[in-house]
C-alpha cells in the first residue's frame, strides 16, 4: 500500500475523493520510522494534487495536514468557480458572434431588397 500512496494522483477526481483515497492508503503506510509523519503526509498529499490546486495551495502558509486539506478544498472551489465564469463569458462571446452574423445576413438581405429596380422603360425628364 505504501507504493500505491506514493503513486496516488488526484487526476480528474474531486479533492474529497482524492482525500478519502489518500486517508485510506495512509492507514496502511509507514516510512522508515513507523507511521508517516505529519510532514511526510503533507508532502505526499500535495504532490498528488492536481497541478492547478497544488499551485494554489503552495502559495499559502500550511500549518498542518488538516489545514492543507481545507486549503485544497478552497482552491478547488475557487478554480471551479473561475472556470465556470470563463466558460460563461466564452459562451456569451460565441452567442454574440452568432447574433452579429445573423444581423449581417439580415442587413445584407434588406439591402438587396431595398436596391433600386432597373427597368428598360424610358425615363420621363
Amino acid at each position: 500500500m505504501g507504493r500505491e500512496l506514493g503513486e496516488l494522483k488526484q487526476g480528474r477526481t474531486s479533492v474529497a475523493e482524492y482525500t478519502r483515497k489518500f486517508n485510506e492508503l495512509v492507514r496502511y503506510s509507514s516510512d522508515a520510522n513507523g507511521a508517516l509523519s505529519e510532514r511526510a503526509k503533507k508532502n505526499k498529499y500535495r504532490y498528488g494534487l492536481r497541478g492547478d490546486i497544488a499551485h494554489a495551495v503552495s502559495l499559502q502558509n500550511i500549518v498542518n495536514f488538516g489545514d492543507l486539506i481545507q486549503k485544497a478544498y478552497s482552491a478547488e472551489a475557487t478554480i471551479d468557480f473561475a472556470n465556470k465564469e470563463k466558460a460563461a463569458v466564452n459562451q456569451q462571446k460565441k452567442d454574440f458572434g452568432k447574433y452579429k452574423q445573423q444581423l449581417k445576413v439580415k442587413e445584407f438581405s434588406n439591402k438587396r431588397e431595398a436596391s433600386p429596380v432597373i427597368s428598360n422603360s424610358p425615363t420621363l425628364s
